[in-house]
């Protein structure tokens, strides 16, 4: 569509920019330099409607970027953005890459206490402690990464 045309571009820029980060400083500037662009609305509403059926690659690129965001600090503006709903409700998806993409974002999101807290004691912390006897060892890794956030909180 001719949104995923526009939006594909700077959502590649945005995950190659997130990807180069480094250290605390590098951090907070990526944040607001992420929240100044105005993408992030659009991201989550794009990956909300579609979740890849239009395009695979732009969602795995488009998850990528809020699970790298809320790696570098960004969680409460990935959160303010829906994304931590986003990822709890893509943790059962069908698609191996999303279902990675979401506990790792879910891993990260958790990090932060507010986010942990909202996850603690939902289905979503089952679905987690179900989740470390997954077969993809990455997925296991974090989902024990997640619940170890959430109890920690």
């Amino acid at each position: 569509s001719d949104f995923l045309g526009k939006v594909r571009p700077a959502v590649l820029a945005l995950a190659r920019q997130l990807a180069d980060v480094a250290g605390a400083e590098d951090e907070a500037h990526a944040v607001e330099c992420v929240r100044a662009s105005g993408l992030l609305g659009p991201l989550s509403l794009l990956l909300l409607e579609d979740m890849g059926a239009a395009d695979k690659r732009l969602a795995y690129v488009a998850l990528s970027v809020l699970v790298n965001l809320a790696d570098v600090g960004g969680a409460p503006l990935v959160h303010e953005h829906g994304g931590l709903e986003l990822m709890l409700g893509q943790l059962r998806s069908d698609d191996l890459s999303i279902r990675y993409y979401a506990v790792a974002g879910v891993q990260n999101m958790s990090a932060n206490v507010e986010c942990a807290m909202r996850v603690r004691g939902t289905p979503a912390e089952r679905l987690l402690e179900a989740m470390l006897d997954a077969e993809h060892g990455q997925i296991a890794r974090c989902a024990a990464g997640a619940l170890a956030n959430i109890r920690r909180a």
